[in-house]
C-alpha cells in the first residue's frame, strides 16, 4: 500500500463507497458510520482500520501523558473521539482545583481524522457535548462557546476543534502541539517517524504517548501496564532525550 494518501480523493472515494458504509455501536450508545471500514485497507486510502480506544485506557493515556493547562494535545487519526473527549475532561478535572487567578491558562485539544464520517460525528459530538455540559453546569462552569472556525471552546479556557485531514501530511508546526497521544498500529507508526522525530526534537517539553504499540525502533523513556489490560499491552512515553538528538 503506497502511503501517504495526501493525492487521494477521499471525497470522491465516499462517494463511491456510499452503499458500503458501515456502522458501529459506540459505547455511549450511538450509532457512528465508518467509511475506513467500509472495505478491505488495501482498495482505501487508510492506513488501519478503525477501533475505538477503551474510555478507561484514554483516561490513563492522559494522566500518563502529564497533561496540564497551557497544553496542546492532538491526537493523529482520532477515530470518534475518545482521546479528545478523555483529554477535555482531564483539563477539566485539574481546572478544578486551580486558584481563579492561574484556572484560565489557554488549552487546545485537536483531533486529524481522514474518514469524513467519523470527522463529522467528532465534529458533532464537540459542539453539542451533553456530558460536557451538564459537567459545567453541576460545577458552576461557563459552558461551550462556538467559534467561527469550527472550533469549540469550553469553560472560556478549552478549544476543541476537529481537521478533517490526512495524517502523514498535517503541518505539526503550525498547530503546535505539545502532546501527540496516538492510538495507531505499529505499521502506522513506523510511517509517521519521520514526523515525530522533526517534532520532537524542535523544542522541549513535548511528549509523544503511544497506546498498545511502541514506536518501531524507539526507546521509550517510560512504560506503564493498561490497567484494564491483561498486563501484556502498555502506554509508551518519547521525549526528545530519548532519541539521542542534540540541537
Amino acid at each position: 500500500m503506497a502511503l501517504p494518501f495526501a493525492d487521494f480523493d477521499v471525497e470522491a472515494y465516499a462517494q463511491d463507497t456510499s452503499d458500503h458504509v458501515t456502522s458501529y455501536q459506540s459505547d455511549r450508545g450511538a450509532i457512528v458510520k465508518t467509511l475506513v471500514n467500509a472495505q478491505p485497507l488495501e482498495e482505501t486510502p487508510f492506513i488501519a482500520p478503525f477501533v475505538a480506544c477503551p474510555n478507561a485506557t484514554a483516561k490513563q493515556a492522559m494522566q500518563f501523558a502529564d497533561i496540564h493547562p497551557g497544553d496542546v494535545i492532538m491526537d493523529l487519526g482520532c477515530g470518534n473521539g475518545q482521546l479528545m473527549r478523555a483529554a477535555v475532561q482531564h483539563l477539566l478535572d485539574i481546572k478544578c482545583k486551580m486558584t481563579p487567578e492561574n484556572s484560565f491558562v489557554q488549552s487546545k485539544v485537536i483531533g486529524i481524522e481522514l474518514d469524513p464520517y467519523l470527522a463529522d460525528h467528532v465534529r458533532q459530538l464537540i459542539s453539542s457535548e451533553t456530558d460536557l455540559q451538564v459537567w459545567l453546569a453541576l460545577n458552576g462552569k461557563l459552558g461551550l462557546e462556538s467559534k467561527e472556525d469550527d472550533s469549540v471552546v469550553l469553560d472560556r479556557c478549552i478549544q476543541v476543534r476537529i481537521l478533517e485531514q490526512d495524517i502523514f501530511t498535517v503541518d505539526l508546526e503550525l498547530w503546535k502541539p505539545t502532546v501527540l497521544v496516538l492510538y495507531l498500529l505499529p505499521e502506522g507508526l513506523r510511517r509517521l517517524q519521520p514526523q515525530l522525530m522533526q517534532w520532537l526534537i524542535t523544542s522541549d517539553g513535548r511528549r509523544l504517548v503511544t497506546i498498545d504499540y511502541a514506536v518501531p525502533d524507539w526507546q521509550p523513556q517510560s512504560t506503564e501496564p493498561l490497567n484494564s489490560g491483561t498486563g501484556t499491552k502498555h502506554l509508551y512515553l518519547y521525549t526528545r532525550s530519548d532519541l539521542h538528538i542534540n540541537r
